[in-house]
């Protein structure tokens, strides 16, 4: 019983990480509706490793032009202090900062969201791996561009 038990949980994760290719390879072709219902229902479903299903999740809501949904995909790995997941917020909500910009709304909105970006940015390099400057170097850019033209 035990033996059969592993197999299945092995083969669950085998066909988990075969939909994540999948999902991967719609994204890459454009193919964003696909990929957003492949990664949905294994997110729902619990499917393993739930981390790599929320960062392509993110990466395809982001695609999709839906940096909210991006966001709250992350949320568990945000609380986790997850680097990836971290620099992943990070940049959502500077795409959501864009898109409010864009929108004609008014800028204290965007402003409130390129600080979460900052702020999520910043967490996010005092996690990373040695060396890994990314997280500090996108945050300077947030600070770059919050003091030029938004419109721009």
């Amino acid at each position: 019983m035990l033996i059969a038990t592993l197999l299945l949980h092995a083969a669950l994760l085998v066909q988990g990480d075969d939909t994540l290719l999948t999902a991967r390879k719609h994204l890459e072709a454009g193919e964003t509706g696909a990929a957003l219902t492949l990664l949905r229902d294994l997110l729902a479903k619990g499917t393993d490793p739930q981390r790599d299903v929320r960062l392509l999740l993110a990466e395809a809501e982001l695609a999709n032009g839906d940096p909210q949904a991006a966001i709250e995909a992350l949320v568990p790995l945000t609380e986790a202090d997850d680097y990836e997941g971290l620099l992943a917020t990070g940049r959502a909500f500077k795409a959501w900062g864009d898109a409010q910009a864009r929108s004609q709304r008014h800028i204290s909105d965007a402003g409130a969201s390129y600080e979460e970006a900052r702020a999520y940015l910043d967490r996010a390099a005092a996690h990373a791996p040695k060396g890994d400057s990314l997280a500090a170097v996108e945050a300077g850019y947030i600070d770059l561009y919050q003091m030029g033209d938004h419109e721009a």
